[in-house]
């Protein structure tokens, strides 16, 4: 990506690059971290269970946009997240 980035954006990669790199750093190491979490979680529950929690996790950033950034709640987002809650009570029914 590094190469791409310089190749494309060579102007301004270097300051951006600068600019960004703790950020995106630390949400690399946070992503690798998260990872980590569910991988655990597998080895302690049923893979149904752990991958139905994980996708609460879009709720969860539904919730978050529209409060803290303000983004509409449209009808789609909102069927959406509706199918998410429907999906995640069927796995726990089903298990």
């Amino acid at each position: 990506m590094l190469i791409l980035g310089f190749a494309r954006y060579r102007h301004n990669f270097t300051r951006n690059f600068l600019r960004y790199s703790k950020p995106g750093l630390t949400g690399g190491i946070l992503q690798i971290f998260s990872y980590g979490i569910v991988i655990w979680a597998m080895g302690q529950a049923s893979i149904m269970l752990v991958a139905s929690l994980r996708e609460t996790s879009v709720l969860f950033a539904l919730l978050l946009s529209a409060f803290f950034l303000k983004e509409r709640l449209t009808q789609a987002r909102i069927v959406a997240a509706c199918i998410i809650v429907a999906g995640v009570i069927v796995t726990k029914l089903g298990s």
